[in-house]
């Protein structure tokens, strides 16, 4: 009988099937950087072995809007130094760039990062300027068309949408920006590229209707921080979620987290999965200054608290993996499939107590935290646990060094 041999193999971990929501003990083999169908009739053995009893494996985790232009603006991060150790293994800049310094931000890090970048383009030349004395100018009959369309062309893999921000200090010039925004992402689709538009949606003016800037959405539209409570919200005076905003998810606009630390509380969170809205993508929109910081921290942050909130622990997943990927058209990876890429997050879900607050004086107890055990990408380790043992074999650890 043939021996296959794999270059590793993942065995008895607990892997979600997000069709039929539920989930099994499965083994994973993986070969080249791919995940593959195993020969279960011919005797099969690996370089290595993972013993995944009693956790979750599951695809690495997508990041759908976060900020990653390192040393490029005021915002940015490393997502090297970020991404692994929670799991993550593709991720989203949400318009930290736009077409005045995207390419700088290309080279210098999307090019070098293992984490796959992939980026919204801000409507604005220079994009997100929040930490600036005057914040991005989103003036219309500045959006430099032609330049998009160029970047566009020039990287197509790499650009998923633009970027609009709405807030008191960004909305001089109403929904135009937003409307502009649409019609070039129109034409863009027109012309076979993927684009989608990410709005951010936060203190905007009293002014402004949550109501006519879903009207501005088209379906694949991601509309960013519905959790936040400064200025509009989407709740009515009962706590209920507006009858607009599930008309918008029904005709297919998406709602992404982006809790980042000032973006989201705990009150408005729970408001909405009681009322059983829930975000189709988790997102962390961390920057260089939450980091690490209750209540930005990273992406685990969010998750968790989602489920103190009452999100399962599947669609909490299914809102880090597989939704991206699929609403962003991001290729072989957020499932478990054979022909995927071997982007794997190993995790442990770990009784233990932990206060999770907001940045509004809200504050919730965890009975129940994510715990990464390990990352692989591309079928190889760039994050482990340094007590996570997974079956290791110590009879293999060379002894003799020169």
């Amino acid at each position: 009988m043939i021996n296959l041999k794999y270059d590793l193999i993942i065995k008895n971990g607990t892997v979600f099937d997000f069709e039929c929501r539920g989930s099994s003990v499965k083994d994973l083999y993986i070969q080249d950087g791919y995940i593959v169908e195993p020969d279960l009739k011919q005797e099969t053995s690996a370089d290595r072995v993972i013993d995944a009893d009693g956790m979750l494996v599951v695809p690495g985790l997508i990041d759908e809007h976060a900020h990653w232009a390192y040393e490029i603006g005021s915002l940015g991060l490393n997502a090297d130094m970020i991404c692994p150790c929670s799991g993550v293994t593709t991720t989203v800049d949400a318009g930290s760039t736009g077409v005045e310094n995207f390419e700088a931000f290309y080279r210098s890090n999307i090019l070098r990062c293992q984490t796959d970048t992939k980026v919204y383009l801000h409507i604005s030349g220079n994009g997100v300027t929040v930490t600036a004395t005057h914040e991005e100018d989103q003036d219309p009959g500045a959006i430099d068309g032609e330049k998009i369309f160029r970047l566009f062309d020039r990287y197509p893999d790499c650009l998923r949408g633009l970027k609009v921000r709405l807030s008191q200090h960004t909305m001089q010039y109403g929904l135009e920006p937003l409307k502009a925004a649409v019609r070039l992402a129109d034409d863009l689709n027109a012309a076979g590229h993927f684009c989608t538009v990410a709005v951010h949606v936060a203190n905007i003016p009293k002014t402004v209707k949550i109501e006519e800037i879903l009207e501005l959405l088209r379906p694949g539209d991601i509309y960013t921080h519905p959790y936040q409570n400064l200025g509009p919200t989407i709740f009515n005076k009962d706590g209920t979620v507006i009858e607009a905003v599930k008309k918008a998810r029904k005709r297919g606009v998406l709602f992404s987290s982006g809790t980042g630390s000032i973006h989201w509380c705990l009150d408005h969170m729970e408001k909405a999965y009681r009322d059983g809205f829930f975000p189709d993508f988790i997102s962390s929109d961390i920057v260089d200054y939450n980091v690490y910081t209750r209540p930005g921290f990273n992406i685990l942050y969010p998750m968790c608290v989602s489920l103190l909130c009452g999100m399962s622990v599947i669609d909490i997943f299914r809102a880090v993996t597989v939704n991206p990927a699929r609403h962003l058209g991001l290729g072989k990876v957020g499932e478990l499939k054979p022909g995927y890429k071997a982007d794997i997050a190993i995790f442990e879900v770990q009784t233990r107590r932990v206060k999770f607050v907001d940045r509004f004086g809200g504050s919730a107890d965890a009975a129940q935290v994510f715990v990464p055990m390990m990352t692989l990408k591309n079928g190889k380790a760039v994050f482990r646990q340094i007590y996570f043992d997974g079956g290791y074999d110590y009879s293999k650890v060379e002894k003799n060094f020169v």
